[in-house]
């Protein structure tokens, strides 16, 4: 449980982030949100995909995705994404279209 609580406060953390960063509103944090639990939760039902190893790489699966070092990597992926599009050099660009 105590990887548990760290990704989940390291996504917290990544879709608050996307909400700074996104001007303030919900579309990019709900879409990170629609995104990781199709991408969990659908490849493990839909597809009838498991992780199998060790239970600290893997998580519980009572708590998967979000237990183990695994999902980690996941949100460090998303939170890199989130700062690579929306990230200072994006928002100028943004200002400078708007400014014309």
């Amino acid at each position: 449980i105590p990887v548990a609580l760290a990704n989940l406060t390291v996504m917290g953390l990544v879709f608050g982030a996307a909400f700074e960063h996104s001007g303030r509103r919900l579309a990019l944090p709900i879409g990170l949100h629609l995104g990781w639990n199709m991408a969990a939760y659908g490849i493990e039902d839909g597809f009838g995909l498991r992780l199998s190893g060790p239970a600290l790489l893997t998580g519980d699966p009572a708590w998967f995705p979000e237990s183990g070092v695994a999902a980690l990597i996941g949100l460090a992926l998303a939170g890199w994404l989130v700062w690579a599009l929306t990230g200072r050099g994006a928002r100028q660009a943004a200002l400078r279209r708007k400014n014309g």
